[in-house]
């Protein structure tokens, strides 16, 4: 049953993102990711998938609380050196105006646990103070998708105003 509570939510979620943002759709998904939650208190899927959807409505305050159990259930683990490594060898060189008024406040990488991609996570000064906003940051994202075994980027992607932008120039820069 908890699953099927779960499937549901997935269901209410994949469909909210998919067809215009449909408020009914994404507080069905939450009513159910709760109900499987109250069956399986520690599953951590669970508690990110409400997390997420509560991100998508823009309610961060209970986005957080939720992202904080998933760290509580699973905690970070230290990086190894293969991450480090990685993480710098494909790291995005990134181009600012050292007049830039908004400085970069930080940076995280997070390799995906299967796929050859990294996502590099910049956390810039808020630009402009929206009270509908809530975010005390900027956030943009550049995806790496590499071949390992040759040691080249494959793919450079970013998102951009609701698109997913990538060039083959940028493949070729980083390539160089």
């Amino acid at each position: 049953m908890t699953e099927n509570y779960f499937e549901k939510g997935e269901k209410y979620r994949e469909t909210y993102e998919a067809h215009g943002r449909n408020l009914l759709a994404i507080n069905n998904a939450i009513e159910n990711y709760k109900k499987a939650l109250k069956l399986d208190q520690n599953n951590i899927l669970y508690h990110y998938r409400l997390g997420y959807a509560y991100h998508l409505m823009r309610r961060l305050m209970e986005a957080s609380s939720e992202y904080e159990i998933v760290l509580r259930l699973d905690p970070p683990q230290t990086p190894s050196e293969e991450f480090f490594e990685l993480s710098l060898k494909y790291a995005p060189r990134i181009f600012v105006n050292p007049k830039e008024y908004f400085k970069l406040k930080d940076l995280v990488a997070v390799i995906h646990p299967i796929k050859p991609i990294i996502a590099y996570n910049l956390f810039w000064e808020d630009d402009i103070d929206y009270p509908g906003d809530n975010d005390p940051s900027d956030h943009e994202v550049v995806w790496i998708e590499f071949n390992k075994n040759k040691g080249e980027v494959t793919g450079v992607y970013t998102y951009f105003h609701k698109a997913i932008l990538a060039t083959e120039e940028a493949v070729k820069n980083a390539n160089l």
